[in-house]
């Protein structure tokens, strides 16, 4: 007389070999291509802060293209940046 036995077949829920390391690179690529895409939206999005000197270079060079059509606008303008570069309210 013969005896048949079935053995249950376990699946392992965890990839081995290849398989597993090309998911494991492929986890690791989306990673790293997220964070990247992280920096770049962060650098684009945060802008640099001038430094009082700049900005009071950009209300000279400002006042500069309006003193021909307005000179005491821009003599205003260029008390207020002389103002801002120094300090003074």
């Amino acid at each position: 007389m013969s005896t048949t036995t079935f053995q249950p077949v376990r699946l392992s829920t965890q990839p081995s070999g290849v398989p597993a390391a090309l998911h494991a690179l492929w986890l690791a690529t989306r990673q790293l291509a997220h964070a990247l895409w992280q920096i770049s939206v962060q650098t684009q999005a945060t802008p640099r802060v001038k430094s009082t000197f700049e900005e009071a270079e950009d209300l000279r060079r400002f006042a500069s293209s309006v003193q021909a059509q307005d000179p005491e606008f821009a003599q205003d303008l260029f008390a207020a940046a002389n103002r801002h570069e120094s300090g003074v309210a």
